[in-house]
């Protein structure tokens, strides 16, 4: 996880790096001191804090690993109460990047979480999916200042709860992309949008009539009018948030038709790169592996099983879903399946573009499995080998990459389309092309093809 953000010099010749995320709330925010992500939680923030352990419901949410545990230090800085030092996340992954399933479990959870705390006298102030992340396929709440004492009035976070989840999710029973659009709406949907784009069947749910279509018309008729405090009956916040939890629950994801491999390996050639694959692995001895694209998805299984930290990309949200099933089913898996589209990797997003890291600012792999990558970008998307390279170079130590050449019946309509620019397209252009970023450590012939695999150190070239 890459830090971001200026350095503020605090008293004591502490001098930790605001991470710009986290700005918002008045009760603390997160920090890079060290090496090490930390919390710090201000004087405004320090009556939930105790409340929320002496509620004992920290120990809880984090003995049934629901919450990040912490550690405690003493603050360095008078303008400081307290430091906490989290456990320490392997990959930050963000709501636009997850596919259904994804964004319904952190919604149970957040519901899960909600339950809990109103058992224990406490409420979550903030109901947003910024505040979970996934450990490969558990997820986890991350914000430990977003709790406070129940005062019995209503629930806060029940609107962000509702355009941030819950109108995502409906959205996306006819638009399997919807998620992808809190990239552009990271605040959350339109109720009274969502409402108009659902299809009929979808408005019958009990769920999506009470919770868009009456907390659109509610809100739209408090609009300008002054509120008055009032309390709610005891319990209430804990039938919504039953409520919110059946119509999650009762949330299937959307049936499409199952993505369609068109690069189809010989049993031969599979096993050649499985071989190659395992021999990398072990030459490398990666800790976390980035790997690209639907061809490359049993490499990265087989990485996961080597016992690497597995981020996977694919830029198919129906093959995200389904990943994310067997993965999760599975219980054991060691691989994180997250929608992004290689053509148009995740950018920086938010105030000043600080808010939310790139891509290229979360990644930083041992190992980068890019087999069907030269085929896809290079040949269908028209990138440049050169820059290629540079990206590459930007994500990891290590790229195995797999390089189509112009004869192979996959590249050659391409290539005739392309007329003159096909001669641009060869082995020794692409080599010297990414020489220029790495050293070629291997280079192993694919079997019944002229394919060849491609091992790249980026250190010593």
């Amino acid at each position: 996880m890459q830090g971001a953000g200026g350095e503020v010099r605090a008293a004591g010749g502490w001098h930790p790096v605001p991470v710009p995320g986290s700005f918002r709330d008045p009760a603390g925010y997160m920090v890079r001191d060290a090496g090490f992500y930390k919390r710090v939680v201000t004087h405004k923030g320090r009556l939930d804090y105790e409340t929320l352990k002496a509620s004992g419901l920290y120990e809880e949410l984090v003995g049934e690993g629901l919450l990040i545990s912490h550690r405690e230090e003493d603050s360095r800085d008078p303008g400081f109460w307290k430091v906490l030092v989290p456990e320490q996340l392997e990959f930050v992954s963000y709501p636009y990047e997850w596919c259904f399933s994804q964004l319904k479990d952190a919604a149970l959870l957040t519901l899960e979480i909600q339950q809990r705390a109103l058992r224990r006298g406490m409420s979550l102030k903030d109901a947003s999916p910024f505040n979970v992340q996934f450990r490969l396929t558990r997820p986890q709440f991350i914000d430990t200042l977003s709790f406070e004492p129940d005062d019995g009035g209503p629930w806060i976070a029940y609107e962000q709860f509702c355009r941030q989840f819950l109108a995502p999710l409906l959205a996306s029973l006819r638009f399997p992309e919807a998620p992808q659009h809190l990239k552009v709406r990271p605040d959350g949907f339109d109720l009274d949008a969502v409402w108009r784009s659902l299809a009929w069947r979808t408005r019958l749910r009990p769920g999506a009539f009470l919770h868009i279509y009456l907390h659109a018309r509610a809100r739209q008729s408090l609009r300008g009018r002054v509120q008055r405090p009032r309390r709610f009956r005891p319990g209430t916040k804990m039938v919504l948030a039953g409520s919110l939890r059946r119509a999650v629950e009762r949330l299937t994801p959307p049936k499409r038709p199952a993505p369609v491999r068109e690069d189809l390996e010989t049993p031969a050639a599979a096993a050649v790169k499985r071989e190659v694959v395992h021999s990398v692995l072990v030459e490398v001895e990666p800790q976390t592996v980035v790997a690209f694209g639907g061809p490359t998805l049993p490499y990265a299984r087989q990485a996961a099983r080597y016992g690497a930290h597995v981020i996977f990309y694919d830029a198919d949200p129906r093959l995200i879903e389904s990943v994310y099933l067997e993965e999760r089913a599975a219980g054991s898996g060691r691989l994180l399946p997250l929608v992004v589209d290689l053509r148009n990797p995740t950018p920086a997003l938010g105030f000043a573009l600080t808010e939310r890291q790139s891509l290229l600012e979360r990644t930083r792999a041992d190992l980068v499995l890019a087999i069907s990558s030269v085929l896809e970008l290079c040949l269908n998307q028209g990138i440049p080998f050169g820059l290629l390279a540079e990206f590459f170079a930007k994500l990891g130590r290590w790229i195995l990459v797999e390089f189509v050449p112009p004869s192979d019946a996959a590249a050659a309509p391409v290539l005739k389309r392309l007329g003159a620019a096909r001669e641009e397209y060869n082995r020794e252009a692409f080599l010297s092309a990414f020489r220029t970023q790495f050293r070629l450590a291997r280079e192993v012939w694919v079997p019944a093809t002229e394919r060849r695999l491609m091992l790249f150190s980026a250190s010593a070239r």
